[in-house]
């Protein structure tokens, strides 16, 4: 801010400055000057204690010597002799009371202190000095935004701006706290006025970088932290958002790198910590998540996004009671923050106290009513509550969370404008399940007119290829063809303002390719010998409630004792191994190798009597296709299944059987299995 140290010059040219004070102050031992200055070119290289050994002679020499007393208070400050500093500022202010320079580096002190009203008081006063005017308004400034009072922060960055125009430090400042209150095309201009006056400044870039990333100009942002890092190449929060913006491009092996050098360079720093926990987590690998979580807490406590991503892999690990107790410190630190509460609201869920989540989420949206969590998990209780016409606007807010952003997000959405004569790109954005439940809607699409494209998940392309009214199907990550609108999959349901009674196509609106379903004939055993039964038993193991609605192989081991039934397996992936691990190769006909995707799957289904699986893609592609199927769902189950019943108004031909309680997978493949025999007797007498 302020400072009676002025930049050394080139090397070589403070040598020969140091070797002739040294000269002069051995010729003339009782010279303060000479000893000030000596120590000053001292101060200029860091040597510390030289400089203090300097000043404290000066002074013995000239008790009164101003400058002296105010650069060794700097040293002092600078190895943490904070009363000593302070005294010393104040005893040079009784020499010279009305020395700008002295006023501004008292206060700066005691703000660094954090006592702030005293520091304002000194810079208030500095502020009708005209050598200091713009130092103590940038002063009284920062007091003003650090107390979160942001109209009279601006009003002092602008007075201090008005007295010096090139003060790039509050140029860079009033960026900051303009994208704060969201003026962003104004942080902007302050934030790149910054740089035109001093490109070299690396604050500005890096600043700039934060507001364009939070923006989505990638690009642009890229840039502006690559300027930042070439400025300054060991700057802990500039490989941080290099970390970023190579997580929004999908580039995880650099994300994490550039985290992980973040954390290198600053072992505390807790947003990096934080986001190479979120990545371990998003890998499966929960013990490691939450070491890092941890270590983002004991690097901030109040970082309030540490401590509900730990809270979050405490839950996934089932370890309840820690997370609750992690929630309730959340909230005891910061009791208006809008996340906290939200991620209460989220373990009242949780527990399916509906009552109290609902309320959670609702306090949380009084406190801030734009906020994309609160109001994605209220509309989506909503939903599971049948509260649909209100549930489906929260459900839009998904697509305000970063964690569910796409490229696609980016181009101009769909408005309701008549679509004649124009191209709809109708694109997944969440799971396979997801964009099989919403794909529906394509048809009904089509009708409006127009030209109606799908850009869906790979392993779906062949299958959906040949709904009704689709022109074409493209990779969701791919290329597309030229296109007027976008329009998300699972927006559809708004749009149409379903409800329980308005579901369309609930017998199913999906047909396998009939030369699969050819193939699979011959792969199956023809009707007749017993009952057909396939069984797929997880889901994703990346999705965030997998360890919950997923189970194991060996939890359905009773169905396959059951006599007068052959079962096939429909899962794909890693899960498959548990077959031979549990040795039951000559029980469970192993499908997997043939499943290809999702048209091979569903010609699969089409063969077979019925589907017995969890809350998966499976269960919404039989549930499409219309061919019976039974789902095994847990004590807390998606909305779509809603709290009770079973029947899923989504698939008409779908049943659903209900853990009684948290976990207990043996009840609900008892239960399964009494109707399995049931429904075996009746084919045998058919």
């Amino acid at each position: 801010m302020t400072s009676s140290v002025p930049p050394p010059p080139a090397a070589g040219r403070l040598a020969e400055i140091e070797a002739a004070l040294r000269r002069a102050t051995k010729q003339r031992p009782r010279d303060a000057e000479a000893h000030f200055r000596l120590g000053m070119v001292q101060h200029q290289q860091g040597r510390l204690a030289e400089a203090e050994r300097c000043y404290r002679t000066a002074l013995r020499l000239s008790p009164d010597n101003t400058d002296a007393l105010n650069n060794l208070s700097l040293v002092l400050e600078q190895s943490g002799q904070l009363p000593e500093a302070e005294a010393l500022l104040r005893r040079a202010l009784g020499v010279q009371p009305q020395k700008g320079l002295l006023q501004c580096n008292l206060a700066r002190l005691l703000l660094g202190q954090g006592r702030l009203e005293d520091a304002a008081a000194i810079f208030a006063r500095a502020a009708d000095l005209p050598e200091v005017a713009a130092a103590a308004q940038y002063g009284l400034a920062t007091i003003r935004q650090r107390q979160q009072r942001p109209a009279e922060a601006e009003t002092h960055y602008r007075a201090a701006l008005a007295r010096d125009p090139r003060l790039v430090d509050a140029l860079n400042d009033l960026g900051i706290l303009l994208r704060h209150t969201q003026r962003d095309a104004e942080a902007e201009e302050s934030f790149r006025r910054a740089i035109r006056l001093r490109p070299d400044f690396a604050p500005a870039h890096l600043n700039l970088g934060v507001l364009l990333l939070d923006r989505e100009r990638l690009d642009e942002a890229a840039a502006a932290f690559e300027r930042a890092h070439r400025l300054q190449p060991d700057a802990a929060d500039t490989h941080y958002y290099l970390g970023a913006v190579a997580r929004e491009r999908y580039q995880r092996e650099a994300a994490e790198a550039a985290f992980t050098r973040a954390v290198a360079l600053d072992p505390r720093h807790a947003a990096a910590l934080s986001m190479l926990g979120i990545m371990e987590q998003e890998a499966g690998r929960l013990a490691e998540a939450e070491q890092m979580f941890r270590r983002a807490v004991a690097a901030d406590p109040a970082y309030i996004e540490a401590r509900i991503n730990l809270g979050t892999v405490l839950s996934r690990q089932r370890r309840d009671a820690e997370a609750l107790a992690i929630a309730e410190e959340t909230l005891a630190l910061a009791p208006d923050s809008a996340d906290a509460v939200n991620n209460r609201g989220t373990l009242w869920e949780i527990e399916a106290d509906f009552d109290q989540a609902l309320a959670w989420y609702e306090r949380a949206l009084a406190l801030d009513p734009r906020h994309p969590d609160a109001n994605f998990n209220h509309g989506r209780l909503l939903l599971h509550l049948d509260r649909w016409a209100e549930g489906w606007e929260g459900y839009e807010w998904r697509l305000k969370n970063k964690r569910q952003k796409r490229a696609f997000f980016r181009s101009v959405m769909w408005d309701g404008s008549p679509l004649e004569g124009k191209t709809l790109v109708l694109h997944a954005e969440q799971g396979l399940g997801d964009t099989i439940q919403f794909c529906r809607y394509a048809p009904l699409m089509a009708e409006r007119g127009g030209r109606v494209v799908l850009a869906v998940q790979p392993p779906l392309r062949r299958l959906l290829g040949d709904l009704p009214g689709v022109a074409s199907c493209h990779d969701v990550g791919g290329a597309v063809p030229p296109f007027d609108f976008l329009m998300p999959l699972a927006s559809l349901p708004r749009l149409y303002q379903t409800t329980r009674a308005t579901i369309p196509a609930t017998q199913g609106y999906l047909r396998a390719p009939e030369d699969a379903v050819a193939r699979w004939h011959a792969r199956i055993a023809p009707p007749g010998a017993g009952l057909r039964v396939g069984l797929a038993w997880g889901g994703n193991p990346e999705q965030s409630n997998d360890r919950n609605r997923s189970a194991t192989l060996a939890a359905f081991l009773p169905l396959l004792e059951l006599p007068g039934i052959r079962f096939y397996n429909l899962q794909v992936g890693p899960r498959v191994a548990e077959i031979a691990e549990l040795g039951l190769g000559d029980r469970l006909v192993d499908l997997s190798p043939h499943l290809t995707d999702f048209a091979e799957t569903a010609a699969a289904m089409t063969v077979l009597d019925l589907m017995i699986t969890v809350d998966t893609s499976v269960a919404h592609l039989a549930g499409a296709l219309g061919r019976p199927s039974w789902v095994a769902l847990t004590f807390l189950p998606d909305w779509r299944y809603h709290r009770s019943g079973t029947d899923n108004p989504w698939y008409a031909s779908q049943r659903l059987f209900r853990q009684p309680r948290r976990g207990d997978w043996a009840s609900v493949v008892a239960e399964i299995g009494a109707a399995l025999r049931r429904a075996a007797a009746r084919q045998e007498t058919a």
